[in-house]
């Protein structure tokens, strides 16, 4: 009987200390909240934000704000194109980050007519640019597929329907 005992006793603590240990591997995840701007105080929409070294990320709202769980220590990667990429370490306390534009890298920004952005190595199609942005602007057209007809050759440009 008292060798039962003893049995039951070494169980219970082994169980008590694998308890006692799990617990302390929970309280290292935190929650980590903030907001993302530019230098000009105005939100980043849409930057990502991610822990170093794994897959773990979130995308900034549209107040520039994101909420993610991370582990004490972790760093967070905070990028956006045409932005410098920021490394910050993982806080409890709300985070506010601000990012400074990168000169180089606005030059290589394309924004494509379906609102998407994406860097020139990355694109798979023809980039052309209108100068005479000035004299466009005086042109007696009325929507803009008109004002950019003919201002690229090769380029043809029309409307999927009537609708404005």
């Amino acid at each position: 009987m008292e060798r039962l005992n003893l049995r039951f006793c070494r169980t219970f603590l082994v169980f008590l200390l694998g308890l006692f240990v799990s617990v302390g591997a929970f309280a290292q995840k935190i929650s980590v909240t903030g907001v993302v701007k530019d230098e000009a105080g105005l939100a980043v929409i849409g930057g990502s934000v991610y822990i170093k070294g794994t897959t773990t990320g979130v995308i900034t709202d549209v107040d520039g704000k994101f909420s993610l769980s991370a582990n004490k220590g972790d760093i967070l990667v905070f990028s956006y194109v045409g932005f410098v990429t920021q490394e910050v370490p993982a806080s409890e306390e709300p985070l506010n980050i601000i990012l400074r534009e990168d000169a180089e890298m606005l030059e290589e920004v394309v924004v494509l007519g379906y609102g998407a952005q994406t860097r020139k190595q990355d694109l798979s199609a023809s980039v052309g640019i209108v100068d005479n942005t000035d004299e466009l602007a005086i042109r007696p057209v009325t929507s803009t597929e008109g004002m950019l007809q003919g201002q690229l050759p090769g380029v043809t440009i029309t409307s999927n329907g009537g609708d404005p």
